[in-house]
């Protein structure tokens, strides 16, 4: 007797909630009038989308214990008025001219016990590069040890040696122009440390080849509302390709890398050869990358990132994924040859002491060993995992080197080049271009291509679903 009030109660209920109910598809189910047959498949309909629903839930909830991050684009219309302006490094390929070669023979002693003449001295200069390119060693290990008891003898260091045999900046740079007005390029541009060498280099805020960096107050990053070559960096560069003598680059002409002010020049940085008598156009396209704040309420190593004041090397200087793996791998060569390699940051106290000739050998046998361990650690095709979770792991494993994470707020620049012959500016109005000499020179112009970029923003999984939800609700 008590059961058919109650069921009546359950029946009426569940019809009342299924007419006003917003779900769609549950008013069917409880509509009066309607064949059992339609309230099946509505039925069915609605036990599908819930078990969809409740798989979308889980395979999220998946991917977040895997990575909790996600890229997203905040806007494709970033003004580059708020993008700092990349540094700009220019190098002579050609590392060692032959006056400057000749000058320094001319005056260095050389022991009797050698029995050399001065021009066997400078055949042996360009063993100077295998300090500087590690396609270059292991080639003339006796001429090596001659050329080191040569420079010993003189109280020569390769440092001072390459320094004093390659092109200054006063000699590189002729003419600069920045957003649009003729500057003196000394007042722009200084000397720093490459992997090759020594170079010049536009907004860069440190210079590498200083162990300890001079006392100044830190300055904002460059940056520049215009777009547009006329409006951007413009070098005219004198490669003096008559006097080369040797480069580790099998052309002539200047290299031009692009980063950030705070990176040294590395074989990583995006960089394009600028060819003698060639006018180049560098579009920089600018991608910057922000973290949301709820990044760091996850640990670095789930999140992937590391913020600016999260420097496992340094407590004073913000970190840099680039700085961290140069760092890491000038340890390595520390450990196995106690020394430093010549194209990395100087570094003050026992732990900065220059690799020389002496140390070749064994640079030598790292990077024999390094080659092989990649070559060994190498992962197939076949042996890639199919888990998404595994495949971001390995992704990280192979990219970072020495455990270096990348940056949680980052501006990446791309570089796009084109180049034309360069000639006559005879009929150029501007007056960078006044009595210009083109001979044996090649003309540089490093700018944003459009007034607008890219802006991502790295934020937790949770998070991007709301604003999605949001989005969907609105």
């Amino acid at each position: 007797m008590v059961a058919l009030p109650l069921q009546s109660a359950v029946r009426q209920t569940i019809g009342e909630f299924s007419e006003n109910s917003s779900i769609h598809g549950v008013r069917y189910i409880g509509e009066h009038g309607r064949r059992w047959i339609e309230r099946l498949l509505w039925i069915v309909t609605e036990v599908v989308c819930l078990a969809g629903a409740v798989y979308m839930m889980l395979y999220l909830l998946y991917k977040f214990q895997g990575n909790p991050t996600m890229t997203r684009v905040e806007s494709a219309f970033y003004e580059v008025a708020n993008v700092p302006f990349p540094a700009v490094t220019v190098c002579n390929a050609n590392r060692i001219f032959h006056s400057k070669a000749r000058r320094l023979v001319d005056r260095i002693k050389i022991p009797e016990s050698l029995m050399m003449s001065q021009h066997d001295v400078m055949r042996l200069l360009p063993l100077l590069g295998q300090l500087l390119s590690s396609a270059e060693l292991g080639k003339n290990i006796a001429g090596r040890a001659r050329l080191d008891t040569i420079l010993k003898y003189n109280n020569l260091t390769p440092e001072a040696v390459l320094k004093e045999v390659g092109q200054t900046c006063s000699e590189l740079l002729e003419r600069c122009s920045w957003e649009g007005h003729a500057v003196e390029c000394a007042t722009i541009f200084s000397t720093t440390m490459t992997f090759l060498g020594f170079c010049c280099s536009f907004n860069s805020d440190v210079d590498f080849s200083l162990a300890v960096q001079p006392s100044k107050p830190k300055s904002s990053p460059l940056k520049t509302p215009f777009f547009g070559y006329p409006l951007g960096l413009t070098v005219l560069l004198h490669a003096n390709t008559e006097d080369y003598y040797w480069g580790p680059f099998a052309s002539g002409g200047v290299l031009c890398a692009v980063h950030d002010s705070g990176e040294m020049t590395t074989e990583r940085t995006p960089q394009s050869m600028i060819s003698i008598g060639r006018e180049s156009m560098v579009q920089v396209v600018p991608s910057t990358r922000n973290a949301s704040p709820s990044l760091r309420d996850v640990t670095p190593q789930r999140r992937r990132c590391l913020f600016e004041d999260e420097n496992p090397v340094s407590d004073s200087e913000p970190y840099s994924y680039d700085t961290c793996a140069t760092e890491c791998e000038a340890n390595r060569v520390w450990k196995a040859c106690r020394c430093r390699p010549l194209n990395f940051p100087r570094m003050a106290g026992p732990r900065g002491t220059l690799c020389g000739l002496d140390k070749l050998p064994c640079l030598a046998k790292y990077n024999e060993e390094e080659h092989d361990a990649m070559v060994k650690n190498q992962v197939k095709g076949d042996q890639l995992p199919s888990n998404p979770g595994d495949a971001d792991q390995l992704s990280e494993d192979i990219t970072q080197a020495c455990g270096c994470m990348a940056q949680c707020n980052s501006v990446d620049y791309a570089i796009e080049t084109t180049t034309a012959n360069f000639g006559s500016a005879g009929s150029v109005r501007r007056n960078f271009y006044k009595n210009l000499n083109a001979t044996d020179r090649c003309l540089l112009h490093v700018y944003f291509d459009t007034h607008t970029s890219v802006l991502l923003v790295n934020d937790l999984v949770s998070n991007t679903v709301q604003l999605m939800y949001v989005h969907i609700s609105t």
